[in-house]
């Protein structure tokens, strides 16, 4: 979701509203990560600018982030799916929600969606192994990342997480902040979403 384009310290001090002066210091100081080009000037990626500005406090702002996420929860709990659900709202941000209660439906919004996140609690009622099998073959899915809800901690629980490619995996007695961090790392790299984000969802029928 982080765009990786290099920024200059003009830009820079332009997106966070300081002086190039600032930014420089920001750079020497070893407190913003920086290479420089043939010429001497600085360059900067987007994600490491993000990561300065999350560790210093400061507003990540909206220009660093590439698009709205779109994340689909595939839980057959609706108490379970609206804890997601809510802290996903609690980091702040926009974000485009989408929700699945049985393998059918997950597969056809893994395609009409093609989200960036899918979150996945297993173990789950009607499971089909052959569709699951078809799911995990499509592109969209290839592409997003998956983080998996482990409820009971089973061995053969966890090798079907690991079979399905799960990118990473929580435990049933997971922390908000262990699902935040989880989110932010495999979404943004670790850097927050904007602050002026507002969340929106669409509800599975």
């Amino acid at each position: 979701m982080v765009n990786h384009r290099y920024l200059g310290t003009s830009d820079i001090a332009r997106v966070c509203q300081v002086t190039a002066v600032t930014v420089g210091n920001w750079i020497r100081t070893g407190k913003l990560k920086a290479s420089r080009v043939p010429g001497g000037n600085y360059r900067v990626t987007t994600a490491d600018l993000a990561h300065f500005l999350q560790d210093a406090g400061m507003v990540v702002p909206s220009a660093l982030i590439s698009e709205q996420p779109r994340v689909l929860i595939i839980c057959d709990e609706p108490a379970a799916t609206g804890r997601f659900g809510s802290i996903l709202a609690d980091i702040g941000g926009r974000w485009h929600i989408d929700t699945a209660c049985d393998c059918l439906t997950a597969g056809a919004k893994v395609v009409q969606i093609e989200p960036d996140l899918v979150i996945l609690r297993l173990p789950m009622a009607g499971m089909d192994p052959q569709v699951c099998e078809q799911i995990c073959q499509t592109s969209a899915w290839a592409r997003c990342k998956l983080l998996v809800i482990l409820t009971t901690g089973e061995p053969a629980e966890t090798a079907e997480a690991k079979q399905i490619g799960a990118d990473r995996c929580l435990g049933k007695d997971f922390t908000a902040n262990e699902f935040r961090s989880a989110v932010l790392e495999l979404l943004f790299e670790g850097a927050l979403p904007p602050e002026d984000f507002q969340r929106t969802s669409q509800k599975d029928h």
